[in-house]
């Protein structure tokens, strides 16, 4: 991941987060009592990416001058956790390795502030990707979010002294989403249902459990 550098004009507070709650509609093992949740915090300050060249036709402005484009991030995180008998564990789990990515410039200060201003109708998009999950043992860790589609997975050992490959799938408008497991041997199962926007979710102390 690259760090980001510079310092914006403006003030920022905490950055914002989506809630959602997922209930499938079936679920191919006897779990009844299962849901999922995902937050994922939205980008707040915007930090130029110097090690990309600027995106407009400008070519040798600034980051802060109004007019040029430049690569930026925004730091972010996303978790995804599986709640089954009142106790979660890690589905995914972006820790400090999620940032959103965009291309724009800081407009020239108005009353103090200097508004964001984004490149074009490119939405930002969240990724990130980690070798391992230290929680969950788990690797090939990634997720993207690009405002219409939210794609999380991770691959882990399991019982069978294999691997399995679990991904969740959401499409935002619908809120409609499909969860794989996809063994290495074996045949894949699947759960579809349905996410529903939630306004917040209330901190937990509790310990992650491992996958």
């Amino acid at each position: 991941m690259d760090s980001p550098t510079g310092a914006p004009a403006e003030t920022s507070s905490q950055p914002k987060s989506d809630g959602l709650v997922c209930f499938a509609h079936s679920l191919p093992f006897n779990d009844e009592d299962r849901f999922l949740t995902i937050v994922i915090t939205k980008p707040n300050t915007w930090f130029q990416n110097t090690k990309s060249g600027p995106a407009s036709s400008e070519g040798t402005g600034s980051f802060y001058d109004g007019r040029t484009d430049f690569a930026a991030t925004s730091l972010g995180s996303l978790a995804l956790r599986v709640w089954e008998n009142q106790d979660w564990s890690n589905g995914v789990d972006s820790y400090l390795e999620g940032a959103w990515h965009s291309y724009g410039h800081y407009e020239r200060s108005r009353n103090g502030q200097s508004p964001w201003k984004s490149y074009g109708d490119i939405p930002p998009v969240f990724r990130f990707a980690s070798d391992k999950d230290e929680i969950t043992g788990a690797t090939n860790v990634t997720a993207m979010d690009d405002g219409s589609i939210l794609n999380a997975s991770k691959k882990y050992a399991n019982r069978g002294n294999g691997t399995t490959v679990h991904e969740m799938n959401v499409r935002l408008s619908t809120g409609r989403y499909k969860e794989t497991w996809t063994p290495d041997k074996g045949d894949p199962m699947e759960s579809v249902g349905n996410c529903y926007k939630a306004k917040s979710f209330a901190n937990t102390t509790q310990t992650r459990k491992a996958k």
